[in-house]
């Protein structure tokens, strides 16, 4: 594994549809990394008989929180408050 990054900064976002008074969490942050991984397939008698490289490229989330008319404003960031 290589190439790990942070999570992306987390964000809120208005959502006219929720009547919540907490932030609903819709998103979970994770990171972000290149990974490879080496398969090796032997036969009864102990010889290589196959090998793959599977590799993949995972990129960095953010947690997201919805918020509503009804949703506390104590919640949000101080600088999203009305």
């Amino acid at each position: 594994m290589w190439n790990e990054t942070d999570p992306r900064p987390t964000e809120y976002r208005y959502n006219p549809e929720w009547e919540g008074q907490v932030l609903k969490q819709v998103e979970w942050a994770t990171g972000g990394a290149d990974v490879q991984i080496t398969r090796y397939v032997y036969n009864a008698d102990g010889n290589l008989r196959d090998q793959d490289i599977i590799a993949s490229s995972y990129v960095p989330w953010l947690d997201v929180f919805e918020y509503g008319d009804n949703t506390d404003r104590s919640l949000l960031p101080s600088s999203w408050r009305d």
